[in-house]
């Protein structure tokens, strides 16, 4: 199919069909719309997207840690050129994708055979759009179970799981949780994990140690601050992000709290600097450039099969016990002298 079928269908002329596909203004609103919505029904892709050398959109996040990303982009990278494939970086808003824009024309537009969405916002409608298309695509850090989405993610509710069980194994008993902003499905489902694990040891979690560093309206010094200095204080501290509990990390040392000593710490994501923190901190370790090779690989496995079937991947993690944590003795547990 090429751009004369669909200037015959829509009567108008290749030239119109033409600047329509390259987004020139000198096209009328209504006969753009017609066009456009011709190509969506026709399953129109310029030929550039059929040949050898395909070039898969990347939509990245506005916010994200630069060191999950950096290993992310570099596997996909990677794995996509031992394909033959090419990427194209799309920012969200402004010149990039935009809410609500078809994504369709905006794929045909640009070549693009597919996208993959790296950790999208919860409000976000962009996954549900791609779901509603048959456009190939995998959303990476970001679990989808019950609905028609291809993602690959990490499996973060476990993660957190095991490492609240690990503490409540150790003793512990008050484990406060600092949660950055909910802004990502995979901090979402840390949070179910924290929760899952004090539903299986039949503990009620304290709401007045449960945080989220953003919306509180406090700031990571005071809830810190907080903590240490409350009548009943938490005898471990588990962060979701690892920024988080770097941060907690320091600020205890500045409020002159011992770790693991007095308070344990604990946090979600094991990067390099993390065995060397002080004390090296325990951490729920996420194969990052698996995530990167498993999403261009299951983005492969769609373009070439039902692009209507939807695909998913989650990955395990690991609990990584270094010094920052501890198991408390009898008398701590109790409060009694033995």
């Amino acid at each position: 199919m090429n751009i004369r079928i669909i200037a015959k269908a829509c009567d108008v002329s290749p030239s119109t069909v033409s600047r329509i596909l390259n987004n020139k203004p000198d096209v009328n609103p209504e006969t753009r719309k017609k066009v456009i919505e011709t190509m969506d029904e026709m399953g129109f892709r310029p030929s550039l997207v059929s040949g050898n050398h395909e070039s898969i959109g990347i939509i990245t996040p506005q916010v994200i840690f630069t060191e999950f990303m950096g290993e992310l982009l570099i596997a996909i990278m990677e794995t996509a050129y031992s394909i033959n494939k090419n990427l194209t970086l799309i920012p969200i808003g402004g010149e990039g994708l935009r809410e609500g824009e078809n994504i369709t024309h905006f794929c045909r537009q640009r070549g693009l055979s597919g996208i993959i969405m790296i950790a999208p916002p919860i409000e976000s409608k962009l996954p549900q759009q791609l779901s509603e298309t048959d456009i190939p695509h995998v959303i990476v850090a970001g679990t989808y179970k019950e609905k028609n989405i291809s993602w690959v993610d990490v499996d973060n509710t476990g993660g957190v799981d095991e490492a609240i069980t690990y503490l409540m194994e150790s003793g512990h008993r008050r484990v406060a949780l600092i949660n950055s902003k909910l802004y990502t499905q995979c901090l979402k489902d840390r949070v179910d994990g924290y929760y899952k694990a004090h539903k299986r040891y039949e503990i009620e979690p304290d709401p007045n140690i449960i945080f989220e560093t953003v919306d509180a309206g406090m700031n990571l010094s005071d809830v810190v601050g907080y903590l240490v200095k409350s009548p009943n204080p938490p005898t471990a501290i588990f962060c979701t992000t690892y920024r988080d509990s770097i941060s907690v990390l320091n600020q205890l040392q500045k409020e002159g709290v011992k770790v693991p000593e007095e308070i344990s710490v604990a946090g979600f994501g094991d990067y390099q600097v993390s065995p060397y923190t002080n004390p090296p901190m325990t951490t729920v370790h996420q194969p990052i450039y698996e995530m990167g090779r498993s999403a261009i690989n299951l983005f492969n496995e769609i373009r070439n099969g039902d692009r209507r079937e939807n695909k998913y991947e989650m990955l395990s993690t690991k609990l990584m016990i270094r010094d920052s944590t501890r198991a408390l003795n009898k008398s701590e547990i109790t409060g009694e002298d033995v």
